[in-house]
Formats: C-alpha cells, structure tokens, sequence
C-alpha cells in the first residue's frame, strides 16, 4: 500500500515502547540512504551497527549504522534519532554520538532525526567538528524522491521502498537544450536565459548529461552558485534527476555567503563541503578515469578554492555554469569574469528573464558593480544568448521541473 512517510513515522509511534520504534527507524534509514539521491550514490554498503564488520564486538553507544563510501572507502558513522516532529533536539541528544564517532576508522558523521528543530547548543556542538557533521531532518526524507509503501498490513511495520521515477524534459526545456548544444558548436560560451518556473536548473542537468555523451561518456563540471542554500537545492536535484552515473563534490568557504540572513549552514548541505584545494584535487583524482558526470558545486564566493586546487594539479573543467549569474556576490570577481579565475573549455551562464530588466536603483547597481556582478546583457564576459524561455511553456505550467 503506498504511503507518505509521515504516515509511516505515525505507524512507527504506535509501536509499544521508545526501544522498538527506534528500532525500526535505524532499519528503515538502512533502507532509505542506498535510495536515497545523494547518499545511494555516494554509499557503496550501509550496514547496521551490530552488522558492521569493524564492530569488534563493541557495544552500541551511540552509533547506529556504518556506510562506506564508493570512491574512497571512507567509512560514516550515522546516528538516527526517532522523536516527535516538535521535539527541540538538544546537546544531550548527540553529546555520547560525537564522543563515539569523533576518532579513527570514521572520516564522515551523519546524523538523521525525525524533527527540523534543533537547539542552538546542539547546533554550536556539530559545526566546526574536525571529523564533519552532516544532518538530515524530517523535510529531507519527506522530500527525498523516493516511494514509500508497507509491504503488509501496517501494523506489520513492514516496508518496501523504491526510487521515484525521473522526469524527462518538456518541450520548452527540450529546445533550450538543443539550442545551447547546437550554440557550443560555434562558441566556447553562450547564456540559458529562462523565466522563473520554467525549470533552469533541471534543463542545465540534461545539457551537462547531453555534454558527458557528447564527449565520449564523460565530463567534468563546475556548477557556481550565490548561496548554500542553492547549492544544497541544485545537488538535491541533480542527484535526484540525474540518469547517468554521477559523483558530486561540494565547495563552500563560509558558513553565510550570500547577502540573506537565512542562508543555511554547511552542515545542512548532503555532502561535505570541503575549502581545501589540495583535499579537492585528491578527490577530483578518484575520478580521473570513472565515466559519467562529475560535479564540483561551488558558492562564487569559494572560487579561489577551485583556482588554488587547478594550480595544483585539478584539470580544466568541460563546462562551468554560473546560475543566478544576475547576482553573484564575490569580490573576487570585480573588473574581471570567472575565466580569470577558472580553466574550463566551455562556459554558461544563466539566469532569469528580469535579470535583463533595469530592476534596481542606480545606487545597488553601482554597489553590485563594485562587488563583481554583471549583468547578463554584456556578451563579452558573458558570451551569445544561446537561448531564452521568456515565459512559461506549455501555458498554465505552475510546477518548476
């Protein structure tokens, strides 16, 4: 019987003590992390605790689950926390699985609860960790393209999950592809102009994924973006949609990089973001030779991070697109482009339709002038329009794909 996750943690609840629905939830994420986008990409084998190999007879105090990772053997230590939705996670609730998972064999922590509420002393205790700290709450899973059904009678707590199937294209998004493969012929970079809604982020994935055929089976891509937020957005749903093998990477030097207050935090993207070039240039080497897409998704603000790792051996990029290139934020950019900065054999930069429309004073363009952004319209940073979605197509299209 297909479900909602909501009504399969509901079920969980009405298990007769904290033991067996906690219980049941570190099964369920040994289910749900080989399906899930990111992380069944990223995990070769996820096993619970007691079946770990490297256990050695050591009691549970505080791990529940060991993946380990496809490129690099890299082991994660996972803890999954079964509460209520309002439940404010406190310091107390991982103090015992930091302390568990904080030394050698582990270079990756991961901790999964059934809230998105989090103290401000719990949060203080995962950010900075040596050995990072990822986090995925009750909205991650929700939203995870994953189906969910009970295998039996639902008060079996018996489940069967399986990967939502992936979109294709719409015909709006299909020609803007086809246009900037066909514009790549003749020019080295051009811009994907599109409106709000239309779905610019999920047409740059098909063009990445039309760039890895056109090149024999496999590239390279730096993906720039103005915040943390969509960076962890755009690596969500490219892994999500992607229909090649891919491996991503993630880029961020600060905890808030872009002009909004609410910009999330490192340990909220799915992957740890690394701001060591040399660290960036070792794991770009275990893709040296593996076919399929390789991402490196970066904030603009990090682009020096990307510049440092190239001087130090990491190749040219296949193809770099800046998104919400209407709007960077980096410094480093001023009276210059990411070329300067970034070696890569084709460029794209994108945005929205009003990006091209004098929407700001004359004093914020002086100040986004002086912070390097530029506006989509100058062709010599920029490159040809290769092609612009000015509306929304087919008409009465509300959902972003």
């Amino acid at each position: 019987m297909t479900t909602s996750v909501h009504e399969v943690f509901e079920a969980f609840r009405r298990a007769p003590n904290n033991y067996e629905r906690g219980a049941k939830f570190e099964q369920l994420m040994a289910q749900y992390l080989p399906l899930d986008s990111v992380y069944g990409r990223l995990f070769k084998q996820v096993w619970l605790w007691k079946d770990w190999p490297g256990r050695a007879g050591k009691i549970d105090t505080g791990i529940d689950l060991v993946a380990e990772e496809v490129d690099t053997g890299d082991l994660w230590a996972i803890q999954c926390k079964f509460y209520e939705p309002d439940h404010v996670l406190g310091k107390p609730d991982v103090d015992s699985f930091l302390s568990a998972s904080g030394k050698h064999p582990f270079a990756h922590r991961l901790i999964i609860s059934t809230t998105d509420k989090w103290g401000k002393n719990a949060e203080d205790a995962v950010d900075g960790q040596q050995i990072p700290v990822q986090r995925i709450g009750l909205a991650d899973i929700a939203e995870a393209p994953i189906d969910w059904a009970f295998a039996g009678p639902v008060d079996s707590l018996e489940l069967e999950l399986a990967p939502a199937p992936k979109r294709d294209p719409w015909p709006h998004q299909r020609e803007a592809i086809d246009k900037v493969i066909a514009g790549f012929t003749e020019h080295d970079r051009g811009k994907l102009i599109m409106a709000c809604g239309t779905g610019k982020t999920f047409t740059a994935l098909k063009i990445c994924e039309q760039t890895v055929e056109d090149l024999g089976g496999t590239a390279k891509v730096l993906f720039l973006v103005p915040s943390i937020s969509l960076l962890s957005q755009t690596l969500r749903e490219w892994t999500a949609q992607c229909q090649t093998d891919l491996r991503s990477f993630a880029v961020c030097s600060d905890t808030k990089v872009s002009r909004a207050a609410e910009d999330i935090n490192p340990y909220d993207v799915p992957l740890p973001a690394t701001t060591d070039p040399v660290k960036l240039v070792a794991q770009m080497e275990h893709r040296k030779r593996a076919k399929g897409l390789t991402v490196v998704f970066s904030t603009y603000q990090s682009i020096n991070v990307i510049n440092a790792a190239q001087s130090a051996g990491l190749e040219d990029f296949d193809l770099v697109i800046c998104d919400e290139a209407h709007r960077t934020t980096g410094v480093t950019l001023v009276d210059s482009d990411e070329s300067n900065f970034v070696s890569a054999r084709r460029r794209l930069p994108g945005g929205q339709q009003a990006a091209l429309h004098d929407s700001h004073t004359a004093a914020v363009r002086r100040r986004d002038q002086d912070q390097g952004c530029r506006a989509l319209g100058s062709s010599r940073l920029h490159g040809r329009r290769l092609a612009l979605r000015p509306h929304l197509s087919p008409p009465g299209l509300r959902r972003s794909r």
